[in-house]
């Protein structure tokens, strides 16, 4: 559920996200920032985190891994950092990628077996 605080202040950013899970998942957007990132977790990755995703404002992809690092604890950041990352259907290649606004990110662990 996403609740919107004024419509007014939108340009502000007064924007929380909120969703109950395992884990409460909350992120607040900081002033100041205009770019807002879908980022969906895949597979192990919604477990680890109790929930299916956040909304960012990491303006690249490693700050999107210390960010998931930060709000979901260490086991979380470690898978992700070994997960495929895909930026609007397309592989990331680096931890450098910069982000835009609207961009839809999925974290897909990676599966191994034989």
């Amino acid at each position: 559920m996403k609740v919107n605080v004024g419509e007014k202040n939108k340009s502000v950013f007064h924007t929380f996200y909120f969703q109950l899970s395992d884990k409460f998942c909350f992120n607040m957007q900081k002033p100041g920032y205009i770019i807002m990132i879908d980022v969906q977790f895949i597979g192990m990755m919604k477990q680890l985190a109790g929930c299916p995703g956040f909304d960012t404002q990491a303006r690249t992809v490693a700050e999107l891994l210390k960010e998931i690092k930060s709000l979901y604890g260490a086991d979380a950041g470690k898978k992700a950092k070994m997960s495929h990352i895909i930026i609007n259907g397309e592989s990331a290649g680096s931890y450098r990628v910069r982000l835009h606004e609207g961009d839809k990110v999925q974290i897909i662990p990676v599966c191994g077996g034989g």
